[in-house]
């Protein structure tokens, strides 16, 4: 009787203290700060996150999911507050840095690579690993996995990365190539209420993940007939939204304050008889809630380039 008085409260503190549940999943927090958003990524995928991480979070929205210090880019690190690094080393006890050696880290800011932040460095004290990006995903995730001790979950992750992007590129190739495309966003200034709409210009992250492997077009520039206008991360501003009558695009894609753009958008087609006929209006092929993609996420892509992939398809 007392053995099974016993076992019974056992039982019960083991319920009460969630003896049996599944902590698998729960993240290895490690004693490091991390430059760059895919090193980020992919440690995530295998169950690792550091205290500290410098990423694109403007730009990457799965950026804020994690429970981790994000103080700014790589390029605000390294360029706008180079001490920064230190601060983080310090403020944290930190004793390694992992860093993202990317021939292409930043389309947007070509000169920015996370590596450079080496040289800002003055704890001798932190282990500096570097994850070179040169040789393509595969060798990325090994290095990554081997650093952690996870080389059979690293294995794991890149045989489920190459199943995911076949699945996806299968779906790639029902894509009818030949669309003309225009990417537009909107940005709203505080102050003055003045709603300004940008356009993404060709050779950005839209063509090289999407547009070009669908075979489609981005016909945006046309947007703006400046001759002295500077493209900004990959934008241009519009000058005159009417010239989509021109650019006579198949589909309009809107990414941030898309229904700014939307009112803008509807204005004109009300008194734009020219505007109103653009195959994408009259079709209404205008797409709202196509994610936005910088490269930060590895396992994710297929995922997203499935998404674009579907989307396109269903317009036929």
């Amino acid at each position: 009787m007392k053995r099974l008085l016993l076992l019974f409260l056992l039982m019960s503190v083991c319920i009460f203290a969630g003896c049996g549940d599944d902590d698998d999943n729960e993240p290895v927090e490690i004693n490091a700060v991390i430059v760059g958003d895919r090193v980020l990524d992919i440690s995530a995928s295998l169950g690792v996150l550091p205290k500290v991480a410098s990423v694109r979070a403007s730009q990457w929205a799965k950026a804020s999911e994690f429970p981790i210090d994000i103080p700014g880019c790589p390029n605000y690190m390294v360029n706008r507050n180079p001490n920064a690094i230190n601060e983080k080393i310090d403020e944290y006890g930190l004793d390694q840095v992992i860093i993202e050696d990317s021939p292409e880290f930043c389309l947007l800011k070509p000169k920015v690579n996370p590596i450079d932040i080496v040289d800002l460095i003055t704890n001798l004290d932190v282990t500096i690993n570097v994850i070179d990006f040169s040789e393509g995903v595969d060798s990325a995730i090994r290095q990554i996995a081997a650093l952690y001790g996870k080389e059979s979950e690293g294995e794991e992750l890149i045989e489920k990365y190459h199943e995911d992007l076949e699945e996806a590129e299968a779906l790639v190739d029902q894509v009818i190539p030949g669309k003309k495309v225009v990417v537009l966003s909107a940005m709203k200034n505080r102050e003055t209420g003045e709603i300004k709409l940008y356009l993404e210009s060709k050779g950005f992250y839209t063509d090289k993940f999407f547009l070009e492997p669908f075979g489609c077009e981005n016909v945006g520039d046309a947007l703006n007939d400046s001759k002295t206008a500077m493209i900004s991360k990959g934008l241009l501003p519009v000058t005159d939204l009417s010239l989509l009558a021109d650019a006579n695009p198949d589909v309009i894609i809107l990414f941030e304050n898309s229904d700014l753009v939307l009112e803008e958008l509807n204005a004109l087609i009300a008194e734009n008889s020219a505007v109103a006929d653009v195959p994408a209006i009259q079709n209404d092929h205008i797409a709202t809630s196509l994610p936005y993609y910088v490269g930060s996420e590895v396992e994710g892509y297929p995922e997203i380039l499935s998404a674009w992939a579907n989307y396109f398809i269903s317009l036929e």
